[in-house]
């Protein structure tokens, strides 16, 4: 029973871990978009 709810929290903060780093990219996008925005201005 532990090794099953060892795996469920695994899983859980591996799908955490991916929102977050797909939120961070998109931050990075959007800072980059700025700049070169900013650039063209």
């Amino acid at each position: 029973m532990k090794i099953a709810k060892c795996l469920l929290a695994l899983e859980a903060a591996q799908n955490q871990l991916e929102q977050d780093s797909q939120y961070l990219t998109i931050l990075i996008q959007q800072k980059i978009a700025q700049q070169k925005a900013t650039e063209a201005a």
